[in-house]
């Protein structure tokens, strides 16, 4: 589902150390991937795991035990000087530029580009499902197959504490961790797509099509994969500055607006199943602001700038400043959502998204990105459940529907706790032997498994 922009890494041609100890075969191999990395990502990730194999058969011809493996790998320059092999992995803070690059840094890098390729692959099948009918079901334990391989191989850089202390982005342990739970979210995020994309494809109507209880669940995986994305944005903060994330504080942004989208979706239908209607339409209400919200700001744009400015004039009026511009952003919100308000009041069960709110997402949401054609999905899931609930109200109940700020700061009546489905991840474990195959592995990751 998620697939980060400018992802995966690509290596770069480079010739190897000598001294590294590793012979041609690898540097043949690794050209391969040069080749193969602008082209089909099954492809790609097939030769990044043979690159693996590569390296660490290697690295054991040289070692008895896992633990001097990765000795020798963390003592083994792979290329010498100042330029990093690979593009896309991040920068490094000004004070360790220059560092040679050793194996355990090529190898780690092989690690994380092969989840990125894999959270790729995963994306791309769920972009295919959502579009084309058919069996759901066996095409998804393939998706999930694909996400579980890729929390397999972060899963052995974490366990092994396999990174050594390097402050370059794409090498640290605050970014493994960072794809950790993206990867998490977009597996749990995948679940919420597959039931929708069954409801669409088998024609039924959302609010009668499931048990209640299940959209109890729904609602918790939700709010459970908003608060990974929360926690992705912290990280990704804590990450040296680089031009390869820049866009993707944006893009995470972007994916928690419909990522709380899809919590007011099923919040909403487990409180009409509980017959509260008002709260249904106050939290099918918030779904639909957070993919129509008014997307241009100048005048935040306005207000950084005079910051900036009111700074030089001293602490006592920069006080008065940002008073005033609390007060006045708070007014041009309670207007911003009257308006937003009106508009969801005026939404009928053809409405389609608009085009400000269409350009926002596809900024960042290829037009065939899963994320785009889900997303397309739940916004008419929603308006048709905002029209039939309302419907309902206004003949049948005549509930109070709380408003959007009612919705966002009771915490305690609106937003439960977020819960993940259980995911059974096996390990990866390293070949000993040129040409054995990995133990623990049968098949692909989700063989024999439902989540």
């Amino acid at each position: 589902m998620i697939i980060l922009p400018n992802t995966p890494p690509i290596p770069r041609s480079v010739p190897l150390l000598k001294t590294s100890g590793l012979p041609g075969l690898v540097n043949s191999v690794r050209l391969l991937l040069c080749d193969a990395a602008s082209g089909q990502a099954i492809k790609y990730a097939g030769l990044l795991e043979d690159y693996l194999v590569e390296l660490f058969s290697e690295a054991n011809k040289r070692a008895d035990t896992p633990a001097e493996v990765l000795n020798f790998m963390r003592e083994a320059i792979f290329v010498e000087g100042t330029a990093k092999p690979w593009s896309g992995i991040g920068a490094s803070r000004p004070e360790h530029r220059g560092q040679s690059w050793y194996v355990i840094d090529e190898v780690e890098t092989v690690f994380t580009t092969l989840a990125l390729v894999y959270m790729k692959i995963a994306g791309d099948a769920m972009a295919t499902m959502i579009q084309i009918p058919g069996s759901i079901e066996d095409t998804w334990k393939h998706i999930s197959g694909y996400f579980k391989r890729a929390l397999s191989f972060l899963k052995y850089v974490s366990a092994n504490r396999i990174h050594k202390d390097t402050s370059l982005a794409g090498l640290s342990p605050a970014f493994v961790s960072f794809l950790q739970h993206l990867v998490m979210a977009s597996l749990q995020l995948s679940i919420l797509s597959k039931s929708l994309t069954t409801q669409i494809q088998q024609a039924s109507e959302a609010f009668t099509s499931t048990k209640p209880t299940s959209y109890g669940l729904f609602s918790r995986v939700a709010l459970f994969v908003s608060d990974e994305l929360t926690i992705c944005e912290k990280l990704l903060s804590s990450l040296p500055e680089s031009s390869d994330f820049a866009v993707w504080p944006k893009y995470l942004a972007r994916t928690k607006l419909y990522v709380n989208a899809y919590a007011g979706y099923y919040l909403s239908v487990e409180k009409y199943h509980q017959n509260a209607i008002g709260e249904a339409i106050g939290l099918v209400n918030y779904g639909i602001y957070q993919l129509e919200q008014e997307k241009s700001k100048p005048s935040a744009e306005l207000y950084e700038t005079e910051t900036s400015d009111v700074k030089e004039l001293g602490n006592s009026l920069m006080k008065t400043k940002l008073s005033l511009k609390t007060k006045l952003q708070t007014k041009l919100q309670a207007s911003k959502d009257k308006k937003t308000a009106k508009k969801i009041d005026g939404l009928t069960s053809v409405s389609v998204l608009t085009k400000n709110s269409v350009l926002f997402f596809a900024k960042y949401f290829p037009a065939n990105s899963a994320l785009m054609l889900d997303l397309t999905n739940l916004y008419h899931s929603l308006i048709a459940i905002n029209a039939k609930y309302t419907k309902e109200n206004l003949v049948l109940k005549y509930d109070t529907v709380p408003s959007y700020a009612e919705i966002v700061g009771n915490s305690a009546k609106y937003w439960p706790s977020g819960r993940q489905v259980p995911v059974n991840v096996e390990d990866w474990h390293p070949v000993t032997n040129l040409g054995e195959e990995e133990e623990g592995t049968d098949g692909y990751a989700g063989k024999g498994a439902y989540y």
